[in-house]
């Protein structure tokens, strides 16, 4: 993969610009190409797999932000613990 910035790719490759992650995933799964989407998206027997280029896993800063006086909800408390203690998704 080489950058030719200013010019048209020698190869034609495309890029497909989706709204929804299942988009995404489904045409991926339809053999259109790949992806860069969090390894806990990806649903099981879809014959999709995550690939790894062995360098170490990014990421990202979360932070919760609700109004100072709000109580804390039951759904968004479960969700903040499973952030902090970096379960992810539900099974």
């Amino acid at each position: 993969m080489g950058h030719h910035f200013g010019r048209r790719h020698p190869h034609g490759y495309s890029t497909a610009h989706f709204e929804e992650l299942e988009e995404v995933l489904e045409w991926v799964a339809q053999g259109h190409g790949v992806a860069v989407v969090p390894g806990f998206c990806i649903p099981k027997g879809r014959g999709l797999g995550v690939v790894s280029w062995g360098k170490p896993a990014l990421t990202n800063t979360v932070h919760a932000v609700q109004r100072t006086q709000a109580p804390v909800r039951p759904a968004v408390a479960e969700l903040l613990e499973r952030l902090r203690g970096g379960r992810g998704a539900a099974p």
